[in-house]
């Protein structure tokens, strides 16, 4: 039974007729309906209303079409000329970033060095949106970028400086955390030089010292 499920699950996506039909997930049941194989669009939309299951079975569907899945894993095509992660990445989507480094499949396909229309990459925007989680995660990941220095001038821990919130003082913490060093500078400006986050001057004062 789950030789011929999965036959018929690799059957109704490689057949010429794509239109109109809906999926069933061999393992689980696939509540979505298509008109045709997934598209980047399609992954932007899962991204926007955090719906992660649906974000999971557009990557598992396009696997099964000849090209699809790296094209939609690097198009910059989404606003402000986004790729999939970078979107996943300014919108917070912690597990969506997970899933797309940890799963080798998926992984292969990315270019953590590939910005958006005005050059920032990962870190960049990570930081600027005070993604701590995503900063850990990509660190611990070993994706590089986390000291790349964009055509402005700044690096991705000035971004975070730049924040007001106490997402953005965690974001500062991580990249300390990770060794950036905390006179780092930018265009002669460390992250205390550029900062008017008072939870950001706090950690940044004190970091080092003997609690």
């Amino acid at each position: 039974m789950m030789f011929f499920k999965s036959f018929l699950f690799m059957a109704l996506f490689t057949h010429s007729v794509l239109s109109r039909v809906v999926v069933v997930d061999p393992e689980a049941p696939l509540n979505v309906a298509v008109s045709q194989v997934p598209t980047i669009t399609d992954l932007h939309k899962a991204v926007k209303t955090d719906d992660f299951p649906l974000f999971e079975q557009l990557l598992m569907l396009m696997a099964y079409s000849e090209g699809t899945l790296k094209d939609s894993l690097t198009a910059n095509t989404l606003p402000g000329g986004q790729t999939i992660l970078l979107n996943a990445i300014l919108a917070g989507r912690t597990n969506f970033v997970q899933l797309l480094l940890t799963a080798p499949d998926y992984s292969e396909f990315l270019d953590f060095e590939q910005g958006e229309k005005d050059g920032y990459t990962c870190y960049h925007a990570a930081a600027f949106q005070g993604r701590s989680d995503i900063v850990k995660l990509l660190m611990k990941r070993g994706i590089p970028g986390g000291m790349s220095q964009h055509k402005d001038g700044y690096f991705p821990i000035h971004r975070a400086c730049w924040g007001m919130e106490e997402k953005h003082t965690l974001s500062v913490k991580a990249f300390l955390d990770f060794g950036v060093p905390v006179d780092w500078q930018g265009k002669g400006k460390s992250c205390f030089d550029v900062t008017k986050n008072e939870g950001t001057k706090e950690l940044i004062a004190n970091w080092g010292k003997e609690l």
